[in-house]
C-alpha cells in the first residue's frame, strides 16, 4: 500500500510539473509578444482606419491574462484561432498538423539516432568511432548540412560533366525533395552542435560508474550475468539524457528545415514570426512545449517504473 501512495504521489507530482510549464510557457509567450515592436496589422494596413479595424477583429488588443487563458484552451481543445498573415484565414490546427507531419520523423529520427549512437557506442566501448564523431560533432547543425549537401552537388555535377553517371534522382539538393534529403537533416541534427558528444560523454560516464559500482561486483563474485544488470540500471539515466536533449533537437528544427528547405513546423515558425503572425507562432510554439515537456515526462515515468526507490522520495 505504501509503494502505490508513493507511486501515485509521485504521478501526480510529475503530472503536475508539466501542468505548470505548459502554463508558464503561455505565459511567457504572451508576455514576449506583448512587448515584442509591432503586429500582424502593421503588416498588412496602411491606413490608420483599417489597422484600428484588424486590431479589433484580430483581438491584438486584448490583455496579456485573457490571451494566455485562451491559449491554455486553445491547447486543450486543439484550436488555436485561424492564421492571420502566414496563411490568412487557414485554422491554426490544420497548419500545427502539417508542420508536425513534416518535422516529426526528423525530431524523433535525431533523437532515436544520436541516442542510439552515443549509447550504443558508449556499451560497446567503440572508442575510435566515437572519437571520429564527436570531431565531427563539434560542428553545428546548419554547418554539417550545408557542407554535406554542396559536396554532394559538387561531385554529383562533377560525375555528371564526365559523362561517369546520370544525374541521381536526388539531384540537386536541397531543392529536389528525395529520402537522402530527410536522411541527411535526421544524421545533421543528431550529430552536429555537440548533440552527439554530449550524449556519448554522459553514457560513457554513467556505464563507467555502473560497471565499477559494488553490486556489479557482487554479481561477479556470484557468477550472475552481467548485460541485464548493468542494462537496467543504465536505462535511468539513459532516459535522462534523451529528456535533456529533446529541447535542442526542438529548436534546431527551425535551422535544419530553414537550411534544407523542409517544410515543417520550424521553418513555419521562422516564416510566422517573421510575419507577425501571432496565432500560429502561439499554436507552435505551445506544440513544441508540450514535445519537450511530454518527453522529460515520459522519462520520469519510465525512471518511476524502474526505480521503486524514486517513488518515496515524492
Amino acid at each position: 500500500m505504501t509503494s502505490r501512495s508513493g507511486l501515485l504521489r509521485a504521478l501526480l507530482r510529475h503530472l503536475g510539473s508539466f501542468v505548470l510549464t505548459l502554463v508558464g510557457c503561455a505565459l511567457l509567450l504572451q508576455l514576449l509578444l506583448a512587448l515584442a515592436p509591432g503586429d500582424a496589422a502593421d503588416l498588412v494596413a496602411n491606413d490608420p482606419v483599417l489597422r484600428t479595424a484588424l486590431v479589433e477583429q484580430w483581438h491584438l488588443d486584448q490583455p496579456v491574462w485573457r490571451r494566455t487563458l485562451e491559449s491554455l484552451a486553445g491547447l486543450l481543445t486543439g484550436q488555436f484561432g485561424e492564421s492571420l498573415t502566414f496563411r490568412p484565414g487557414t485554422p491554426v490546427s490544420e497548419l500545427l498538423l502539417r508542420g508536425a507531419t513534416s518535422s516529426g520523423p526528423l525530431l524523433f529520427g535525431a533523437l532515436l539516432l544520436s541516442v542510439g549512437l552515443g549509447s550504443g557506442m558508449a556499451w560497446l566501448k567503440w572508442e575510435r568511432g566515437a572519437r571520429l564523431l564527436s570531431i565531427v560533432s563539434v560542428a553545428p547543425v546548419f554547418l554539417i548540412a550545408a557542407t554535406t549537401t554542396t559536396a554532394l552537388n559538387q561531385v554529383a555535377f562533377a560525375g555528371l560533366q564526365a559523362g561517369w553517371w546520370a544525374a541521381p534522382a536526388w539531384f540537386a539538393l536541397p531543392v529536389n525533395n528525395h529520402p537522402l534529403k530527410t536522411a541527411l537533416a535526421i544524421a545533421a541534427l543528431a550529430i552536429g552542435s555537440g548533440a552527439f558528444s554530449e550524449i556519448h560523454q554522459a553514457s560513457h560516464e554513467s556505464l563507467r560508474a555502473i560497471r565499477s559500482s559494488e553490486y556489479v561486483d557482487a554479481a561477479v563474485a556470484r557468477g550472475a550475468p552481467l548485460s541485464d544488470l548493468v542494462l537496467r540500471n543504465f536505462l535511468l539515466p539513459l532516459s535522462a539524457i534523451t529528456a535533456r536533449r529533446a529541447a535542442f533537437f526542438v529548436g534546431g528544427l527551425v535551422v535544419i528545415e530553414k537550411v534544407l528547405h523542409v517544410q515543417g513546423a520550424g521553418a513555419m515558425l521562422w516564416q510566422a514570426c517573421r510575419l507577425r503572425d501571432w496565432p500560429l507562432v502561439i499554436g507552435l510554439s505551445l506544440l513544441a512545449a508540450c514535445v519537450v515537456a511530454g518527453t522529460r515526462l515520459l522519462a520520469d515515468m519510465s525512471r518511476l517504473a524502474l526505480d521503486p526507490r524514486l517513488r518515496g522520495q515524492a
